[in-house]
């Protein structure tokens, strides 16, 4: 799923559709040629059939082959982040940094690569380990009530769990631990009651404080696992308003408080009125006049606006259907 927030610079931070969606499939598909089209391209063609579910998945690779055609990895994600980009300059015009989350266990060459890949791109990246994104999320949207010691998150995208102790000390640093995730989870009543038994284990283990748990990702939509969390900690789980777009959420906001309290220039290292000379940014984004103003969108009804709202939502309310769970197309 591709998740993408912007804002700033007077703008409110927001998710932001990708191909008409809020949660878009993250998958390209290639054809009978080897062409390689994003999910919304090209809708009913017998002739696509998916190609890559995840780009991280290719990081090291120099070329792969799909379709039968040699790709540059840096072309596949062009083709990928095409038009998130497009999405991002549409709203907040050329942006100062893009932050870019990592899952918290990757080596530092692994987040070197993934950074080097989307800066080809010419945008400037911050690399965020996802749990400062989520810890940034959590208290942005004032989730870190007055009385307790902190809160406990748990972020699970169908394929991992990562679990986050957010402190209302913020001088006491934000930690995580991951916990593997089993498929059968999803389907297997018992499987899953062992990984709640296993993220909570993991919880005490960085001393989280596990009297308010926050759920986040996929997981929320699944309801053997939501269940299982439900049954196992009752009124001390919540689920949170954006759980599809807290990661994104919390790394954008995390980036535009610094910038707007002045704790970082817009390019790294250096003062914000030398960007124009950084060789990395781009002569033109995907738009037709990139430096045109633009006109703030509407909030959207379904797609409240980041920090807007502060409530929390029980696991029967859901905000939104199982939109990440696509078909294929064949």
């Amino acid at each position: 799923m591709v998740a993408v927030a912007a804002g700033g610079g007077g703008l409110p931070i927001r998710p932001l559709t990708v191909e008409g969606s809020y949660t878009t499939p993250a998958y390209l598909l290639a054809d009978a040629s080897g062409g390689l089209h994003t999910k919304g391209v090209g809708q009913g063609r017998g002739d696509l059939g998916l190609a890559i579910a995840d780009v991280r998945e290719i990081l090291g690779y120099r070329e792969i082959v799909v379709a039968g055609a040699t790709w540059p990895v840096d072309a596949v994600y062009r083709a990928r982040l095409f038009n998130p980009l497009g999405e991002i300059a549409a709203y907040v015009g050329r942006p100062d940094l893009v932050a870019l989350p990592y899952p918290d266990g990757w080596p530092s060459y692994r987040v070197d690569q993934l950074g080097a890949l989307v800066e080809a791109q010419g945008v400037l990246v911050e690399m965020i380990p996802e749990s400062i994104a989520l810890a940034g999320y959590v208290r942005a949207g004032g989730l870190l009530e007055p009385g307790c010691t902190g809160v406990t998150v748990v972020y699970c995208d169908g394929r991992r769990v990562l679990v986050v102790g957010v402190h209302l000390d913020d001088y006491r640093p934000t930690e995580s631990i991951g916990v593997p995730f089993p498929p059968a989870a999803t389907t297997v009543t018992e499987v899953a009651d062992r990984l709640v038994y296993e993220v909570s284990g993991a919880a005490r283990a960085i001393q989280a404080d596990t009297s308010r748990v926050l759920l986040v990702g996929n997981a929320c939509f699944d309801t053997v696992l939501r269940n299982a969390f439900r049954n196992h900690l009752g009124p001390r789980l919540r689920i949170v308003e954006q759980p599809l777009h807290a990661v994104a959420l919390g790394a954008a906001g995390v980036i535009v408080a610094e910038l707007e309290a002045g704790l970082r220039y817009a390019t790294p290292g250096r003062p914000a009125d030398n960007r124009a000379g950084d060789e990395r940014v781009p002569t033109a984004w995907p738009r037709d006049d990139p430096m045109a103003p633009v006109a703030p969108w509407p909030t959207d009804p379904g797609m409240p606006v980041f920090g807007g709202s502060r409530r929390l939502l029980a696991p029967e309310q859901p905000p939104w259907p199982n939109s990440a769970a696509a078909g294929l197309v064949s």
